[in-house]
């Protein structure tokens, strides 16, 4: 759920909040909502809920919420940790438009 909250994260650490924030973390918002609606669900990953995995049951609001606010703090704080390599990817891709996973493994590298 992190790793699919990067995007808005990335946003909210490089414009220090919500300001500037775009709709273009959109689908991967939904998908992560998606990601938490299935562990409690699904998978029975939620000690409060435990093992359900019953049709009628609609995990509530509030806990969806507090899984994918909880996973967007990791991932900033993640970014955060990393400002260095971030800042090196925001500048190459920046003057390159675009960046293959070899040339982020040397960006990181370097």
């Amino acid at each position: 759920i992190s790793i699919a909250l990067g995007g808005r994260s990335a946003e909210m650490v490089c414009f220090k909040g919500d300001e500037g924030i775009s709709t273009g973390a959109s689908d991967d918002i939904d998908r992560a909502g998606r990601m938490a609606y299935s562990m409690i669900k699904q998978f029975g990953m939620d000690d409060e809920w435990g093992l359900v995995a019953l049709d009628i049951y609609q995990p509530p609001k509030e806990k969806l919420d507090e899984i994918l606010n909880k996973q967007l703090k990791n991932a900033v704080s993640i970014i955060e940790d990393h400002m260095d390599e971030f800042d090196r990817l925001v500048f190459c891709l920046e003057s390159e438009k675009y960046l293959n996973g070899s040339r982020i493994k040397k960006i990181l590298t370097s």
